[in-house]
């Protein structure tokens, strides 16, 4: 009786231990592709929406050099916003934020170069889905010549007191946050216009 007893303990064992050959829990989506040996392959594009009751990580990195930011229109969108990028499971979000930069931009930056700013959420109601987006600032030299994986995207240099208004309320808060005594100028100075 003994023995069955120690065989069972061990399956759980391998069961809750990473990379035991026990059951794999993870959804089916997020399971390798190669058999079950090594990471599943990564791609370059934002995944379809997480499954409804989930949380989402999406990484921002607010671009900093000579007073000003680097923002970006995607094709598809209507707003001016900074690089950002899903994370995935098995960075760390800092790494994350790093390797997203270099695959919307192409610019280099460690994650030692980062400088946290702040974590706004958003929720969506309706497919029961919790967004967390934590924000990076990163103080580069120069004004660097970004190459955009969209290449039908448009990337500009914007002064902080000169930021277009075409911007998502995401990308306010987080420069506001990111940038307050000089985003609180330039409000005060639009006031008295």
């Amino acid at each position: 009786m003994r023995g069955s007893r120690e065989g069972n303990d061990r399956r759980n064992n391998q069961e809750r231990q990473p990379g035991g050959r026990g059951r794999d829990f993870r959804f089916q989506k997020d399971r390798p592709s190669s058999g079950g040996r090594g990471p599943p392959p990564r791609k370059a594009k934002m995944p379809p929406s997480p499954p409804r009751g989930s949380f989402s990580v999406v990484a921002t990195v607010i671009i900093f050099s000579e007073g000003s930011i680097l923002l970006v229109k995607r094709r598809a969108s209507e707003t001016w916003d900074c690089p950002y990028g899903t994370v995935d499971p098995d960075l760390p979000m800092a790494a994350a934020a790093v390797r997203k930069l270099f695959l919307e931009t192409s610019l280099r930056a460690t994650p030692e170069m980062l400088r946290f700013s702040s974590l706004l959420e958003s929720v969506d109601r309706a497919r029961k889905v919790h967004w967390l987006y934590p924000h990076f600032v990163v103080k580069l030299r120069g004004m660097p010549r970004p190459r955009l994986a969209d290449e039908e995207a448009q990337w500009r240099w914007f002064s902080l007191a000169d930021l277009p208004a075409e911007r998502s309320p995401m990308n306010r808060r987080a420069v506001s946050i990111a940038f307050p005594k000089e985003t609180r100028e330039r409000r005060s100075g639009e006031k008295q216009d």
